[in-house]
């Protein structure tokens, strides 16, 4: 039957509860049937809306543009917000992801990390003022070190190796790397996440190929720390205070905090006026936009070593190709951008603050 074209609508959907925005285009038709025309509409598309924060309308519309620096003070404040926010408000998460030790820490009580769960060797990043770089085997200095490491928490680092490393643990080198490691030698992703480590407030930070002893140990292909080791990945992702994943390296000498890129967008983005409805006064501009369907998948979606890292983390900061993102195990959330009717990702893109953490189980 021919259909005959009515009219264009436009809808506008918001969520309460995050002030998201979008607009939906409709295409309103009528169609001949033996009684008279029946009318029908169908839905063209959605278009995000954002405002920047300087922006009068955006006391309304609280999703952002991207962050493209992901070192920025913004982007670092982000990271640390939903850190804080998810050690405040999750029960869950503070429960280490493996067996769920820990069960019994609720909101009242300090975050630790069990003996038993604490990696055998950790990178110690030294404290802001005094950034040293060296190993540390935990189980020294009579417990001190293992009690230190259990209140303030680690980091793990996940990420594509890409081949061998220039820069890793081997026996002839223990006893070096007990003293100082060399910053200029390790590859840039290595470099990267000391520094986001640094940053965000953690002295510890766990990554295999500096912790785990990588070389031939009897001269028969075995290396029995490594198969160790190996066993107990599952405890260190599943309790480290927050993994850090290098989502947008293909090799560990990429590294993972170069500025982003302009998104790109399926439509637009395009800049209209937002206007009273009642007085019909200008409040301010707001942004629209259709971003893809799809984005392209990082490195790190394609390894099986780095999706079980991710699994087993209870909160996870992604720094992807075109933005930061963070995910924990009670919710998930993301910093700038569009949040999702049902939060579960806060990222440094069109989304909005860790305010948008609201629980629901991944």
């Amino acid at each position: 039957m021919d259909a005959i074209v009515d009219h264009c609508c436009f809808e506008i959907l918001g969520h309460s509860s995050t002030r998201d925005c979008v607009l939906n285009f409709w295409i309103v038709c009528s169609t001949a049937v033996s009684e008279g025309l029946e009318r029908g509409q169908t839905l063209l598309g959605t278009l995000r809306a954002w405002a920047p924060a300087g922006d009068p309308a955006s006391r309304y519309i609280l999703s952002r543009p991207y962050e493209l620096d992901v070192t920025s003070q913004k982007s670092i404040q982000f990271a640390k917000e939903c850190l804080s926010d998810c050690m405040a408000r999750h029960t869950w998460c503070k429960t280490g992801q493996i067996g769920h030790s820990n069960a019994h820490q609720g909101l009242d009580s300090a975050e630790t990390v069990n003996f038993d769960d604490i990696p055998t060797r950790l990178i110690d990043v030294g404290a802001s003022g005094s950034p040293c770089l060296k190993m540390v085997v935990t189980a020294d200095n009579n417990g001190a070190l293992m009690k230190n490491v259990s209140e303030a928490g680690f980091v793990a680092l996940s990420y594509c190796w890409g081949g061998d490393q220039p820069a890793k643990l081997l026996e002839a080198n223990v006893e070096k790397h007990k003293c100082s490691i060399d910053p200029a030698k390790l590859p840039q992703t290595v470099r990267d996440a000391v520094w986001v480590a640094r940053t965000i407030g953690f002295r510890y930070l766990w990554i295999d190929s500096l912790c785990i002893i990588q070389d031939d140990l009897d001269g028969q292909g075995n290396n029995p720390d490594k198969a160790t080791e190996i066993t107990r990945m599952a405890s260190y992702y599943g309790c480290a205070t927050i993994t850090l994943c290098a989502a947008s390296a293909e090799r560990a000498v990429d590294g993972f905090l170069e500025p982003r890129k302009e998104p790109s967008f399926a439509c637009g983005p395009i800049r209209i006026q937002l206007m009273s409805k009642d007085t019909m006064q200008l409040i301010g501009r707001v942004c629209l936009g259709k971003e893809p369907s799809l984005y392209p998948a990082e490195p790190t979606t394609t390894r099986g070593w780095t999706l079980q890292e991710s699994l087993l983390s209870r909160r996870i900061l992604i720094l992807g190709a075109a933005r930061c993102t963070g995910h924990v195990s009670t919710p998930m959330a993301a910093v700038a951008g569009a949040a999702s009717p049902s939060p579960t990702a806060c990222s440094l893109g069109l989304s909005q603050s860790s305010t948008a953490f609201t629980p629901s189980a991944l």
